[in-house]
């Protein structure tokens, strides 16, 4: 449901994407890469801040899951200064964007987290 949902994203279909991210969220509200999918769509959205809770719950899920993966982390590091960046806090944002582009320059040149990338 998830690779669905990003499948969407890539598409420019973001309200049927959020119902994927939605369903994989009511079969297991404990899949940390749900909340993450989710996180990453609202981070391009049109209210970035929303983003930012997600990520939250995605980090603590995958926190009490074991250390964090290079991948994973870098993700949240990157996601979370995109939303930041996008929601105004741009300070804060270029931060977190900087330490990821430093971690992944191929991924966060840009400073955003495409629906293929997250894959």
């Amino acid at each position: 449901m998830i690779l669905r949902g990003l499948d969407a994203d890539e598409l420019q279909q973001p309200q049927r994407a959020l119902g994927r991210y939605d369903e994989a969220l009511r079969v297991d509200p404990t899949n940390p890469y749900a909340y993450l999918a989710i996180a990453r769509h609202h981070a391009e959205g049109p209210d970035p801040e929303w983003a930012l809770s997600f990520l939250d719950k995605a980090e603590a899920l995958l926190r009490a899951e074991g250390p964090l993966s290079p991948r994973v982390e870098l993700h949240l590091i990157g996601l979370r200064g995109q939303a930041l960046y996008a929601s105004g806090q741009v300070d804060a944002g270029i931060a977190y964007l900087e330490r990821a582009w430093a971690m992944a320059p191929d991924v966060w040149t840009d400073g955003r987290l495409s629906p293929s990338e997250l894959r």
